[in-house]
């Protein structure tokens, strides 16, 4: 599975479980999250790697959705490789897993990331994350549309 897979995959079980106790601040740790970033089996090398680079994998992906404009978290608070305290969406991630995703109609983003993430069902995690990414992009460039227009 290629880094960018087992980075929708992580972002999408992040996604579910800071929208299942929103508004509620989480803790996230790479420990919860270990399913999700060792995906090839632990007595092959890609495994091995993958686990000895488990904090980083997870630090890396956390940030990037912080410095994105997905996640909060208590910056007052130093942080860890493996660990983030104090963890919400924003409201252009809520705003983003509120809404309906291409592909299903019915439940939210958020919702169907739940059930995803709960089933198991991998390629449905991926798929919906590209699409709350894919809103979260939209909604950010409509903001800034709106901020630059007269």
């Amino acid at each position: 599975m290629t880094n960018i897979e087992r980075f929708d995959q992580l972002t999408g079980r992040i996604f579910a479980v800071l929208y299942e106790d929103f508004p509620m601040t989480v803790d996230l740790t790479d420990e919860a999250f270990t399913d999700a970033i060792v995906v090839d089996p632990v007595d092959s090398e890609e495994g091995m790697d993958q686990l000895m680079a488990r904090g980083e994998f997870f630090s890396a992906t956390v940030l990037w959705l912080i410095k994105s404009g997905y996640i909060s978290f208590y910056e007052d608070i130093s942080k860890t490789h493996d660990m983030f305290l104090g963890c919400t969406l924003t409201a252009k991630a809520l705003e983003a897993l509120k809404a309906t995703p291409s592909t299903l109609s019915g439940d939210s983003i958020g919702a169907s990331l739940q059930a995803a993430a709960k089933g198991g069902m991998v390629e449905a995690i991926k798929s919906l994350t590209n699409d709350a990414l894919s809103k979260g992009l939209a909604l950010a460039t409509r903001a800034a549309i709106d901020l630059a227009t007269p």
